[in-house]
């Protein structure tokens, strides 16, 4: 039975200036809609509103979101428990910290910036220490779920007075969120959670999926990288070399014939309220 894939991927890139000229009509046109048949007709006759990081999307009625990897900035891991809970997690974490290098150190373990939080701190080797990049990871506890972040220091930043604080504001942001919930204030979608926030400096990856019970051979997938040229060093950044497009373009020209065999249904520049960046749709 043939599987239909179709994969949304976002970059966007906020380096340009609120106020910066924006884009040509042409660049920011959207194709025009397809008629739908009646089946597909009959599944939007209900439909509803789902978020995954700063998106929402109106969706039928009975499609489910699916979760994967998401970092704001860093990876957010989410496990079921509590306090008992990340208490065992905390310690594996910590194994595996001073298993993975020798050098490594914990510099501390305590409880966190919020109730039922706890943080520990560490350099990942004796060469992390001698340059100060301190890392922090931090468990907090929201019911029957729990949810950890790591951050460290930025290469501007010569403290890690503001990690600190990043990680502090984590703690006190993040909250539990009905699977159905829409939240209307700013902040970022996750699994089971939301963390309110209205700061758009750091990098924000989102991955997820959205499955059609009435369509079980399609899977629809979304992936957006809101600040996607962050981990390059300023001297070294080209728009035209990094940028979505041109790596897509890239990897075809040296993929060949083993490049997958994909329709695209759309592609080129997309802004989004202030965020300028490059879209592709393939199936």
């Amino acid at each position: 039975m043939h599987k239909l894939f179709i994969s949304i991927v976002v970059a966007l890139c906020i380096s340009v200036p609120v106020n910066a000229k924006p884009t040509s009509d042409k660049e920011t046109a959207m194709s025009d809609a397809v008629p739908m048949s009646s089946r597909l007709k009959r599944l939007f006759a209900k439909t509803k509103i789902v978020c995954f990081g700063r998106y929402a999307m109106t969706v039928p009625q009975e499609a489910e979101v699916l979760w994967g990897p998401v970092s704001f900035p860093s990876e957010i891991k989410i496990f079921t428990g509590g306090m008992e809970s990340i208490q065992k997690v905390r310690d594996e974490d910590i194994a595996t910290i001073l298993r993975k290098n020798k050098s490594a150190e914990i510099v501390s373990s305590t409880n966190g910036p919020t109730k039922d939080s706890w943080q520990i701190r560490f350099y990942e080797n004796k060469y992390a220490k001698q340059d100060g990049s301190l890392f922090f990871d931090t468990y907090v506890n929201k019911g029957d779920l729990s949810f950890v972040m790591g951050d460290a220091p930025e290469d501007n930043e010569i403290t890690p007075d503001a990690a600190s604080t990043r990680q502090a504001e984590f703690a006190k942001n993040i909250r539990l969120r009905d699977i159905n919930e829409v939240p209307q204030e700013p902040g970022f979608c996750i699994e089971h959670g939301f963390i309110a926030s209205n700061r758009y400096e750091d990098q924000e990856v989102i991955n997820a999926g959205i499955y059609f019970p009435s369509f079980p051979d399609i899977s629809f997938a979304v992936s957006s990288n809101k600040n996607a040229y962050k981990d390059y060093k300023p001297d070294t950044f080209k728009r035209n070399v990094f940028g979505l497009l041109e790596r897509i373009q890239q990897a075809k020209e040296q993929g060949g014939s083993a490049y997958p065999k994909v329709k695209e249904l759309r592609s080129g520049k997309r802004t989004i309220n202030n965020w300028h960046g490059e879209e592709s749709l393939v199936i």
